[in-house]
């Protein structure tokens, strides 16, 4: 044990179970915890001098790095160092015996994650920022890390008992696993960024659009993206009829139906849960969410844009002085078709300007 090795802890030896129990098991957890809850402030202080611009970016790269953290720090290092600790004397003074014993004593390190689970079942909170769900798919896809791990870990322990068929049988897993991961990743995480036009056409309700069900809209995501940069189609996208599909006909029907739908037996949805359709589950939602706001199509082709490529062209107002130096000015601009006025605006014998009206292109608000 480390304790013969290191004279200054053999106190812990000497103390109740109670005692001894929560030292091993619940002191480890809570110290770091308080270490970890530190990470993310010093993550979040990087993200603003990257200069990321809204919240949810900012938590979305706090997301990412420290989950990484996580996985390196708490995770690799842990296990490393517990397994090395609680081995290290037996591997010095039995060399030969070293992939046994770390066989031994590798899964032992798991009591110390039983205990960091249990822990953060009770320090969880609901998060500050609405990101839309967007951090869950993304929490979804981070599984997969778990995933590898843990088959590198039954690898390992396979490897230091010298259980080859086992050894080969888990590495035909983690190829399964890296395919599923790749088709997945292939799938949907084009998704997180964008959704498909027809969808949102879909969704608010108009019938001559049909949500892409055979690729959730990633051809139709590269087909507009694509299109979106012809000079002869910058705004007049059109779709591919590769990008929608017909739906069955049990399926195809008006999305604004007034009527209720019955619901899907609960055995059915989990062995079909294609037969819980979008149209099932809007008619289960109250009729004040199916009221959408319209814009004109003007407004929509600008919408993004910034402020100064669509609105009016200003008017540059200047002081009228004695010397006439404005009216020159004037002039000039305005054979380069530069809107610009000395109205209501003069200056007195100090250099100050005296206003004695609105600016030029000053609209009086409506009185209603």
């Amino acid at each position: 044990m480390l304790t013969d090795k290191v004279k200054f802890l053999q106190f812990i030896n000497n103390m109740p179970d109670v005692l001894l129990g929560l030292i091993t098991g619940l002191l480890p957890v809570v110290a770091l915890a308080i270490l970890m809850a530190l990470v993310p402030v010093f993550i979040r202080l990087i993200a603003n001098l990257a200069g990321f611009l809204t919240i949810q970016d900012l938590e979305a790269f706090c997301h990412s790095w420290y989950y990484a953290f996580q996985v390196i720090q708490t995770f690799l290092v842990v296990t490393i160092a517990s397994a090395a600790t609680s081995a290290i004397t037996s591997v010095i003074n039995k060399p030969e015996s070293a992939l046994t014993i770390l066989g031994e004593k590798v899964p032992p390190a798991s009591n110390f994650y039983i205990a960091n689970t249990c822990y953060q079942i009770y320090v969880q909170e609901p998060n500050i920022t609405d990101n839309r769900g967007k951090f869950y798919p993304r929490a979804l896809m981070q599984l997969f890390t778990g995933i590898y791990l843990g088959e590198l870990c039954l690898v390992a322990l396979f490897v230091f008992k010298k259980n080859w068929a086992t050894v080969v049988l888990e590495i035909v897993w983690i190829v399964v696993t890296a395919a599923v991961h790749i088709y997945l990743t292939w799938k949907y995480v084009p998704l997180f960024d964008a959704v498909p036009l027809s969808a949102i056409k879909y969704a608010s309700g108009d019938s001559s659009y049909l949500y892409p069900y055979h690729d959730h809209g990633s051809s139709e995501i590269k087909f507009v993206g694509q299109n979106y940069w012809k000079a002869d189609n910058r705004f007049n996208v059109s779709y591919s009829d590769q990008a929608l599909i017909d739906l069955p006909n049990t399926t195809n029907m008006d999305i604004n139906a007034p009527q209720r739908l019955s619901p899907i037996n609960w055995l059915i949805k989990f062995f079909n849960p294609k037969k819980e359709t979008f149209e099932l589950i809007r008619s289960m939602m109250p009729r004040a969410y199916f009221k959408y706001v319209e814009y004109f199509p003007a407004f929509i082709d600008t919408a993004y844009y910034d402020p100064v490529v669509s609105d009016e062209k200003p008017v540059i107002w200047i002081a009228k002085d004695n010397m006439g130096l404005s009216d020159i000015e004037m002039e000039k601009a305005q054979q380069f078709g530069v809107d610009i006025s000395n109205d209501n605006a003069t200056l007195d014998e100090n250099g100050d300007i005296i206003l004695s009206g609105f600016p030029p292109s000053y609209k009086a608000p409506l009185k209603v």
